[in-house]
C-alpha cells in the first residue's frame, strides 16, 4: 500500500498517476500490469480509466476512487 500524505499528495497528482497508469496498461508496460492484472486480470489494451482508477485508489488504502477523492478535496 502507498502512504497518502494529503500535505504532498493532490487531487490533480493521483488523477495525473491514474492518466499515466492507464496509458502504461495500454501499452502493457509489465509494471503496469502487475499492479492492474490483481484487480483486472483482462487488463490491458482496453482497459478503462474507472479500473485504474480503482487500483490506485486501492493502492492508497481507500475502496473506491470517489472515497479518495473527497479525501484529497
Amino acid at each position: 500500500m502507498t502512504t497518502l500524505d494529503p500535505k504532498t499528495t493532490s487531487l490533480d497528482s493521483v488523477k495525473a498517476e491514474a492518466k499515466q497508469l492507464l496509458k502504461s496498461t495500454r501499452a502493457e508496460d509489465a509494471d503496469a500490469l502487475s499492479r492492474v492484472r490483481p484487480y483486472f486480470e483482462a487488463a490491458g489494451p482496453n482497459s478503462k480509466l474507472s479500473e485504474v482508477q480503482l487500483v490506485v485508489a486501492r493502492e492508497y488504502g481507500f475502496d473506491s476512487w470517489t472515497k479518495l477523492k473527497r479525501h484529497l478535496e
